[in-house]
C-alpha cells in the first residue's frame, strides 16, 4: 500500500533489517510456565508499508528495559521491587522522551513518543492486570 504523502519515520532500521521502522510492539506473557516475549515489527520500504515481522525476543527478568530518545535518562528513585516506583520512572522516561527535552535532541523520534500511557503486570499467578492509574479510560 502506497502511503502517499503521509510522513513516516525515516529512521534507519537496526543492522540487518530492511526498510525503516514505523513501530515495534512487544507482547509479554508466559508459555509452559516460562516468561516469553514476542516482538512485532511494523515497517515500510520507500513509504510502502510491508507485512509485519514477528520475532522471539529475549527477556531481562528483574531488569529495566527502556528504548527512546538517546541521551534521555530517568532521575527517579531506585525502584528495587517497588512496582509504583517502576511505573513512575517509566512514565517520567516516556514523558521526557516525547516532551521538550526529547524534541530538542531528536525531534523525529520524539514526535513518535507519547500519548496516554498504559501499563500492566503479567504473572503466572495473577495473569494480566492493569497497574492502577495506567488503565485504559
Amino acid at each position: 500500500m502506497d502511503t502517499g504523502n503521509i510522513p513516516y519515520p525515516s529512521e534507519v532500521s537496526p543492522e540487518g533489517e530492511p526498510g525503516c521502522d514505523i513501530c515495534d510492539i512487544f507482547i509479554d506473557g508466559y508459555s509452559g510456565g516460562f516468561p516469553q516475549r514476542a516482538k512485532i515489527r511494523f515497517w515500510h520500504f520507500d513509504r510502502t508499508i510491508q507485512n509485519p515481522t514477528v520475532y522471539r525476543e529475549s527477556l531481562n527478568p528483574g531488569g529495566a528495559w527502556m528504548v527512546g530518545v538517546p541521551g534521555i535518562h530517568v532521575h527517579g528513585k531506585e525502584p528495587g521491587d517497588d512496582l509504583e516506583a517502576h511505573a513512575a520512572n517509566a512514565r517520567q522516561f516516556i514523558t521526557r522522551c516525547g516532551g521538550p527535552e526529547g524534541r530538542a535532541i531528536d525531534p523525529e523520534i520524539a514526535a513518535t513518543i507519547g500519548g496516554r500511557i498504559h501499563m500492566a503486570t503479567i504473572t503466572p499467578a495473577n495473569g494480566f492486570r492493569w497497574i492502577p492509574g495506567f488503565e485504559p479510560l
